[in-house]
């Protein structure tokens, strides 16, 4: 399989490096809709939440150093997952796209949930603070609901949840 992988050779508008997936900088656009009434706009776009995505990588090193400090093995699974979804695609040098990242992201939201366990648990952040992050995630899923699954809505509307040039649909 890495082999197949190493040795492809192809391009694609909406390829992506493995180091801008955390990022969210490229996501790949599966569909446009077509016949719509003028205003409206549908589209089908593969990235990531970017609530999730943003704090996942950071998180991902606090849990680390709170793991490390409190001696906690069972992050050592998650660790390890994390780097054996994520690392061998650096070296692939064919064209790759965000959603082979997608298996990496579980085991950033474990590591989310260990630095907000954590925290909590310590008292440095409350239970209202993480209640806050976590509705706001959920909330924000909703809002980009519309551009995940092909509903339609005001052009305007999906224009505005472009955060990068980058971002098409």
């Amino acid at each position: 399989m890495l082999e197949y992988h190493a040795q492809l050779i192809e391009t694609h508008p909406f390829e992506s490096r493995w180091w801008s997936w955390p990022i969210i900088r490229t996501p790949i656009w599966y569909y446009s809709g077509t016949d719509l009434p003028a205003g409206l706009s549908a589209s089908v776009v593969s990235f990531g939440n970017p609530l999730i995505w943003w704090t996942g990588v950071p998180c991902l090193l606090a849990a680390c150093v709170m793991a490390f400090v409190k001696k906690d093995r069972m992050m050592a699974i998650v660790f390890t997952a994390f780097i054996f979804q994520f690392a061998p695609w650096i070296f692939i040098s064919r064209a790759t796209f965000i959603y082979h990242f997608f298996s990496a992201v579980p085991f950033l939201i474990l590591s989310i949930v260990y630095v907000i366990r954590t925290l909590t648990e310590s008292g440095t952040v409350s239970r209202k603070v993480a209640a806050v992050y976590l509705s706001s995630a959920a909330i924000l899923f909703a809002v980009y609901y519309p551009i995940l699954s092909g509903l339609p809505v005001a052009k305007d509307y999906s224009d505005a949840l472009r955060l990068f040039s980058t971002w098409h649909w």
